[in-house]
């Protein structure tokens, strides 16, 4: 019915409300569900393509900061899809081999030089995540 947006950080695992329709088998030879049970779901989910987790501290103001192919500072605008805990799932803006800047200047400007760091830029890959 519903997904309870919550995510246990142990076991990565999502609260969902679902409906049964006869739970108790009074209408069927089904195997009673006592409340409370626990139940193993399987369901359909939709993959959104493009899908990237970004620390939350990486975006400001719908933009992000990638370094260019001139080792150049570039902001791109993106539009976060979901927030889990400290990250966003963004779903545009950026691509698959786009160089997120993970070390931010406190000034940082439009086509500024950056010094690479083996430490201080991720190579973002897709996060294709389940929805719906």
């Amino acid at each position: 019915m519903r997904d309870l947006g919550v995510v246990d950080s142990a076991t990565r695992m999502a609260n969902l409300v679902i409906r049964i329709d006869d739970p108790y088998a009074l209408k069927t030879d089904a195997k009673p569900l006592p409340f409370g049970s626990y139940v193993e779901v399987v369901f359909n989910g939709k993959q959104i393509p493009n899908l990237f987790k970004v620390p939350q501290e990486l975006v400001t103001d719908d933009r992000v900061w990638i370094i260019d192919q001139e080792d150049k500072l570039v902001p791109k605008t993106v539009h976060v899809l979901r927030e889990e805990q400290a990250n966003f799932y963004i779903d545009s803006g950026v691509k698959v081999g786009d160089e997120l800047v993970l070390t931010v200047p406190e000034f940082p400007q439009i086509g500024m030089s950056v010094v690479r760091s083996n430490d201080r830029s991720e190579v973002l890959v897709n996060q294709g995540a389940a929805s719906e």
